[in-house]
């Protein structure tokens, strides 16, 4: 007999949808960055797991699932920094996990 096939994980393409206590996961490689002087990307949010606290009119408050302390996931459109020239705001990838179960 066949095992079923496995449900990929769900990209979250509207993050408008997500209601506080979501579980997502954070992809490496997305989100707010500056360029460093070699011309490299840093991003500036850890990838991991997070849980929606709330959310604002350009983005999420999260914390991290395993005591990761508070940040903020920009979701707005890829912008430069009025502060600092290096610095770039871009949308996170996210991917929405399952609900944990209590038991």
């Amino acid at each position: 007999m066949k095992k079923p096939p496995k449900k990929r994980a769900q990209v979250v393409t509207n993050w408008n949808d997500l209601i506080p206590g979501d579980r997502v996961r954070v992809v490496s490689g997305n989100g707010t960055y500056y360029i460093d002087e070699t011309g490299e990307r840093q991003y500036l949010v850890d990838r991991g797991v997070y849980i929606v606290y709330n959310k604002t009119h350009n983005g999420l408050q999260v914390y991290g699932e395993n005591g990761g302390g508070y940040s903020f996931l920009y979701m707005g459109p890829e912008m430069r920094s009025t502060l600092c020239d290096d610095l770039f705001r871009a949308p996170h990838k996210l991917i929405k996990l399952r609900a944990r179960s209590l038991s």
